[in-house]
Order: C-alpha cells, then sequence, then structure tokens
C-alpha cells in the first residue's frame, strides 16, 4: 500500500471505459448524440477534456516509469489522444487455461515511456484466470526489461 501512494500515480483517461455505455435508445427515438460519442465527449465533455489534459502534462513533464491502459475502450481512447507519438502493437497469444481464447495486449512506446494497454481483466474472453493474468504479467515484464535495452 505505501509503495502504491507514494510512487505511483493512477489517471482515469477515459471515463467512460464500461462497453455497455452509453446506454441504448428506443428504437425510433430521436438521437441523443448526432454522430459518434466519442467524437463528441472529445470536443465538449469537460472530464474528457481534462483527462486529457492531465495524461499529456504527465507523459510530457513527468514521465512515468510505465503506463498502464486497462479496458478496451481506454486503450482505444489511449490511442487516439496520443496518435502522434504512439508507436506500439497488438501481440496475440495462446491461453494457458483455454485453448479456445487468445489473449492480447498492446505494447509500446507513448513519447518514449513504455506503455502496456490490455482488455479489462477478470472478464471471460480476455485474461480471466490467474494463470492468464500471469501470461500478461510476464509479457509485460519481458517488455519493460528489454525496453532501453
Amino acid at each position: 500500500m505505501e509503495y502504491a501512494t507514494t510512487r505511483m500515480v493512477f489517471v482515469e483517461i477515459w471515463p467512460y471505459s464500461s462497453q455497455g455505455w452509453p446506454p441504448k435508445q428506443k428504437k425510433g427515438a430521436e438521437p441523443r448524440w448526432g454522430g459518434r460519442v466519442e467524437d463528441k465527449l472529445f470536443k465538449d465533455d469537460p472530464g474528457v477534456i481534462l483527462e486529457a489534459q492531465i495524461a499529456d502534462l504527465l507523459l510530457s513533464e513527468a514521465p512515468p516509469a510505465l503506463v498502464l491502459v486497462n479496458g478496451r475502450p481506454s486503450v482505444h481512447h489511449f490511442e487516439r489522444l496520443h496518435a502522434q507519438a504512439l508507436r506500439w502493437r497488438r501481440l496475440e497469444y495462446s491461453s494457458l487455461s483455454d485453448s479456445r481464447k487468445t489473449p492480447w495486449h498492446m505494447e509500446g512506446r507513448a513519447q518514449d515511456v513504455p506503455a502496456l494497454g490490455f482488455p479489462q481483466l477478470r472478464k471471460a474472453r480476455t485474461h480471466n484466470s490467474a494463470r492468464e493474468i500471469q501470461q500478461l504479467v510476464d509479457a509485460g515484464r519481458r517488455f519493460y526489461n528489454a525496453f532501453d535495452a
């Protein structure tokens, strides 16, 4: 606990990370959003705008040792937010727990800071078992250790 509170910063870069958001509209209802929700939020939502500024400030002025992006919507938002300075790739691998699953994560650099992105943990279709989460941890550790090598 002490390490996390004295040496780590947690920033919510996308406040609407639920796959079920926004709520579905009734058929025939007047469109609420007038286009893609994400585009509207990027332009008008004070929370999204402020979080983008905070994330950019942290990456450019106080570079962290590592950025972890949890959740598919957050990964997508992170890609859009840092499109010019983000260089990363998607890695897929066979699950050690379920041969029918193909867990994945993203790894690369954002403004020369190592970054890992992955889908929401502990979901049936993603890294759900302890072995699958350990696969992600091991891959992240290998990536981080080789980052400046």
